[in-house]
């Protein structure tokens, strides 16, 4: 329980065993309060064992009850040593490796550096979306292969930048919160039914569906 494990800190610092579990505590409060889904992230240190294994349940096995409510990923740094952390992606598929100086430093992954996410301190739970501090994910979904062609595709993901934005404009209770999303009114633009796309037409053409796509959403 959330009871027991600050009670388990009493007198000394949070460490990030308890810190985990509080937020994983809640995640699974949720499921049970019918919403029946949880979304979760964790970051942590590679290097810092207590945080590696916690969703090892040989050695913490109290965790297996609610340890699942939460991706578990690493901030991973490039050259590093990553032997004792495959050891735990083998047994249960985590941690994942979030490269900070690459979500920072690149918007694309085409070798241009660009600048204009640096202050990004982490993302989603699913980390398909880079996130400052206090900033909320906000992603729409489009289906490529239920289009008749490219032109119809990109009638649909300006439809889609158009009704993304406008949930950035949304309050919440938190000031941080509302500063950040006001100054960046960030969105993420996803494609589902891929391996439909492909089947039906070619990997080609989802690569330059996906290109002209993105030049779309750039220029809307």
């Amino acid at each position: 329980s959330t009871r027991a494990s600050l009670e388990a800190n009493k007198g000394k610092a949070l460490t990030v065993t308890t810190i985990v579990d509080v937020m994983n505590l809640v995640g699974r409060c949720v499921v049970a309060g019918n919403v029946r889904r949880t979304a979760e992230i964790a970051f942590g240190n590679p290097n810092d064992p207590e945080y590696v294994n916690l969703k090892n349940y040989e050695v913490n096995p109290a965790r297996a009850a609610y340890g699942w409510t939460s991706n578990n990923s690493v901030f991973a740094e490039l050259g590093m040593n990553y032997e004792h952390l495959v050891e735990r992606v083998a047994s249960n598929g985590e941690p994942g490796f979030a490269w900070l100086d690459n979500m920072r430093n690149y918007g694309r992954m085409n070798g241009v550096r660009d600048l204009s996410d640096s202050r990004a301190a982490g993302g989603n739970p699913c980390l398909e979306q880079t996130l400052e501090s206090f900033e909320l994910c906000c992603l729409v979904e489009t289906f490529p292969h239920k289009h008749g062609d490219l032109a119809d595709f990109q009638k649909t993901l300006e439809s889609a930048f158009l009704y993304a934005k406008t949930v950035t404009l949304g309050e919440t209770q938190w000031p941080q919160t509302n500063r950040v999303m006001l100054r960046n009114r960030r969105i993420g633009c996803s494609i589902s039914g891929v391996a439909q796309f492909i089947a039906g037409r070619s990997l080609g053409d989802l690569r330059d569906w996906c290109e002209e796509g993105y030049a779309t959403l750039k220029a809307a």
